[in-house]
Formats: C-alpha cells, structure tokens, sequence
C-alpha cells in the first residue's frame, strides 16, 4: 500500500500530518464536518478468542449467534480483517495503530510513550470508558496504566493477580472476580456473574445525559478460558450461589462453550437495545470484532467447530486465517447501508485513524501510525482502500514466542495478503478465494498468476519491514 510504506510515502507527501490527508485523522470527515451533525459515539466491542468460524453470518454452524448477525445484516460485514494471533499485540496495535514490530516488545505492556485513540479523542472532548478486559497492566502504578491510557472511566481487572486466585479456585474472570478495580477502587463483585457488571458499567455510562460525545471500548472476556457455565446455563440457574462455587477455578469444561458464546450474542443485543431505548443508535457507530482465533489448548483442544462445510479446530496462535483473520461488523444508521458484505481489506492499525477520522480528531503533530481510515469505505467510497494487510506470528500452540518478539524474532513468520492472495515470508503463497484452509501453497513457476502476486507481495513486505522505525 502506498501510505503504508512509510519511507516511500512520508517522502512523496513531505510531512507527517499529510500521512492522513486521503482518509484518516488528518482530514475532515463527512460525517463530521457539518456544524449541524453532532460528532458521533462510538462503541467497540471486542470478543476475547472468538474466531470467525463460531459466527452465523460468516458461515459457521454450530452455534446461534442473532444479534452478532443482525448487526452485520444492518450495517457492513468485513471478510477480510487482520489482528495478531494472540491477544496482548493485538491490544497494542488496536491502541496505538502500529503494527507489532514498531512498539511491542514485552508481554502484558503498552508502553508509556505510545499514543493511543482514547487519548486522542479524549483531548478532543470526547468521554471516555473501558469495561472488560484491560491486559496490558501497570495497576500498580499510580496513575495506573488503564488511567495513562485515555480513560476518564473503566470497570476492569488486575488479570495476573486474579489468575493466581483461579489456580487456587478462589475466582476467575467470570465468577466472584478477585481483582475488580472501579475507577481505581478495588470492589467485591460478590456472586454477580462478571459480564454483567461489565454490562451495567457499560449501560450506565453510555446513558448518561451529557452534550459530550463518548467512546465506550467494551472488551469482552468472553469467549476466552476457562470455559464456564453462565448465568443461563442450567446448572447455574438450578444451582445458584452453591453452583457457583464449583466454578471458580483456572480450568473450565469444553461444553461451556456454546453457552458462552450464546451469552456474549446476547449482550451485544442488550447493548443495542441501550442505544435505541436512549435515543442514541442513529448517531453511534457500534464495531463489533475479536481479538484473535478460538482457542485451542487445554479444555479448547477438544472444541471443533462446524466452517464451511468441514470441522474445524480454533486458530488461536496461529497465523492461518483462523487465527489472524477476525470478525468485524460496522453498524452506523444513515451512514453504513445494511447488508453490505465487502471484501475491502483492513487490519487493526486502521482502528484509530478510523475513530479519529469518524470523531473530526486531528492527530498529534509528528504521530504516525500504519494504518489508514476504513470510515470513506464505510460510507461507500473504496476510492482509497488498502491493497494488502499485514500480521505476524507462528504456527506453534503456545504464547511463549509472542511473550518475547525480540528474542524469537527469527522464528516469526510475517503474512501479508491482497484479496486473493496470502504470502508468508517463507516464501509460501495460498489462493485465498480457491483455498482458504491454506491446504496448497503454489511452487514458483507452478502459476503465473501465483508468481507475479508473489513477487508483489514480498516487495511490498520487504518495504514494510524495512520502514519506519523497528524495535525487532
């Protein structure tokens, strides 16, 4: 992509804020623009280990999924969007717009010179909120990492603190969560289910009556481990408190699942319904996307799943497409039409300028990131869409290389791909429209066609991993 090339494009354009000039913070959005539109909310929703296949309306069938679904059947289905395999790079590059290599280098941490889309919008008058899963630590600081991030509210967890009261079985990120923080105030969740607080916190932020706009970031812990029952699983509900007691370790059981999945559906409605019983869902742009593929260790490993036509294992860890490529659904009445199913390409750096682009929130001076605006695509115009996407990480079940990019930085694979073709830098290269389970990697001089996207991609990449500033 020509702006994503840093090097070649910063210098045909001459200056940073320029970077931005055809689609991304730097320009003044049509949604925005008008003195008489008001700057619109913006809801993100993150799924936490929720792969494409579990999805109805991107073609799996072993699960309901109808709110997921009716948003997309309402607004713009994205088939094709990159995130990492995992899910602490993935919180980063969502942050910060960045691809990987520029600025993560350590498990858990957003580092404090990054700037981030909340911070942004927050200086531009935007109130600003998380619920969920945070990740990326730093609750012992003061200001906790959390607040430096751009957040005027959050409801959120100390996760590695919590993870060692799970493996004692005294609460886990769903039931009788140890480690729950309210605007830096430690609260007793009791037996209150944990994504119902993360609802009510949501519910009670976005209904509030104010002259501001809001960005409300709900990161669902659903549908990562431990697997376990909800409060519309019948042993909760024949069971109650008592149940609940039995539920409170670091491993679950595969057949939770489905109930989970059914559960984080269904708070997507309930949050819908907030926005249409308080006036608001004409004027909020909703995302709905994941972090990264469907698990696939411990209690996963059993976990199959039914994907077009075949049964398939969750590809979290992996840069297959079941692991890289995420959900997204865009739903903005009056301004993304329903029902629209495209193939444009986006990733996860494109999030902030998307959201600075779509709140009229010009970008710091001297900020660069690696992704462009999807807001012109959503209104209909792919005059200036991407021309490939990018990720990175390994075919190996396990976190441990992406805990410490700069020591297994040789082992990495990088993937970039157009709409038809995927290129990893091995050397291998898959027809995505013919073989999406990436079953038949093509010799050079076996196609003509493979070979010349081959050749494509691999400079392209080569532009990119050369450009701008690199840490690994």
């Amino acid at each position: 992509m020509k702006n994503l090339s840093r090097r070649g494009f910063m210098k045909s354009i001459g200056s940073a804020a320029a970077v931005f000039a055809s689609g991304g913070c730097g320009n003044i959005s049509s949604l925005a623009s008008s003195k008489n539109v008001k700057r619109p909310n913006i809801l993100l929703i993150l799924g936490d280990d929720i792969g494409r296949e579990t999805i109805s309306c991107y073609g799996g069938e072993s699960y309901s999924t109808p709110n997921i679904d009716k948003l997309a059947a309402t607004g713009m289905r994205f088939k094709n969007c990159y995130a990492t395999p995992i899910c602490s790079p993935t919180r980063v590059e969502l942050l910060t717009g960045k691809y990987s290599f520029r600025n993560y280098t350590k498990w858990r941490q957003l580092k404090g010179s990054e700037t981030t889309f909340p911070q942004i919008l927050q200086k531009h008058g935007y109130r600003t909120a998380l619920a969920g899963k945070w990740q990326l630590e730093d609750w012992d600081e003061e200001p906790k990492g959390i607040e430096k991030a751009g957040y005027d509210e959050y409801l959120s967890l100390d996760h590695p603190k919590m993870l060692a009261y799970s493996k004692r079985d005294e609460g886990n990120v769903f039931w009788k969560i140890p480690t729950l923080y309210k605007n830096g105030e430690h609260i007793e969740p009791g037996y209150k289910y944990g994504e119902d607080l993360f609802f009510e916190f949501t519910k009670d932020f976005i209904s509030r009556e104010t002259d501001k706009p809001w960005l409300m970031e709900y990161h669902m812990n659903l549908c990562h481990r431990p697997f376990m029952p909800t409060p519309d699983s019948e042993v909760i509900k024949n069971g109650g408190k008592s149940a609940i007691d039995n539920y409170l370790g670091f491993e679950g059981e595969t057949k939770y699942f489905s109930d989970m999945l059914s559960y984080a559906d269904k708070l997507v409605g309930k949050l819908v319904d907030v926005l249409e019983a308080t006036g608001q869902r004409d004027n909020t742009l909703v995302i709905f996307t994941a972090d990264n593929g469907t698990d696939n260790v411990w209690e996963a490993k059993k976990l199959r799943s039914e994907y077009r036509n075949r049964m398939v294992e969750g590809g979290k860890y992996k840069i297959s497409d079941l692991g890289a490529a995420v959900p997204f659904i865009a739903n903005f009445p009056g301004v993304v039409k329903s029902g629209v199913v495209t193939e444009e390409l986006i990733d996860f750096s494109d999030i902030l300028p998307s959201f600075c682009d779509a709140a009229n929130a010009n970008l710091p001076e001297g900020l660069e990131t690696d992704g462009r605006s999807f807001m012109p695509v959503l209104k209909g115009d792919n005059s200036n869409a991407r021309e490939w996407i990018y990720s990175w990480g390994g075919f190996i079940k396990t976190s441990r290389r992406y805990k410490d990019p700069v020591k297994y930085k040789d082992e990495h694979l990088h993937i970039i791909r157009n709409k038809r073709w995927k290129y990893y830098s091995d050397g291998r290269i898959f027809d995505m429209k013919n073989d999406p389970f990436e079953e038949r990697p093509f010799k050079e001089g076996e196609n003509k066609q493979a070979d010349k996207a081959r050749k494509l991609l691999k400079s392209e990449l080569a532009k990119l991993r050369s450009s701008g500033r690199r840490l690994w």
